[in-house]
């Protein structure tokens, strides 16, 4: 199901941190995804994120809420780095955070 980078550490739950290594990944999964115009449809992510997590409706919810940030119904491939990250997170912690804080260093890799 998922896969995780050897040394990345969820160390609380305002700790959300991008490693280079997962953005690469994560950019794989979102072309893989056929996006159109650069966004992928809450149908079409949900579904994925089922598919590798099966994480329930309710985290799924969640996870959408932090992801789409700009609230138009679809992911962008910043938003999409977002949603599977917090998707690894749920699967590893059984959690998901209220907030996203996205670290410096992770808003360089992600632009």
């Amino acid at each position: 199901l998922l896969s995780r980078g050897l040394g990345d550490v969820y160390k609380r739950q305002d700790d959300f941190n991008i490693t280079s290594e997962d953005k690469s990944e994560y950019d794989t999964y979102f072309d893989e995804l056929e996006h159109q115009d650069g966004r992928l449809s809450e149908e079409k992510v949900r579904h994925y994120l089922m598919e590798i997590s099966e994480l329930s409706d309710s985290a799924l919810d969640k996870i959408w809420e932090l992801s789409d940030q700009d609230k138009d119904g679809f992911l962008d491939r910043y938003e999409f780095t977002v949603a599977k990250k917090l998707t690894w997170i749920a699967y590893d912690y059984h959690e998901i955070p209220d907030q996203v804080v996205i670290s410096p260093h992770t808003q360089l890799l992600t632009q």
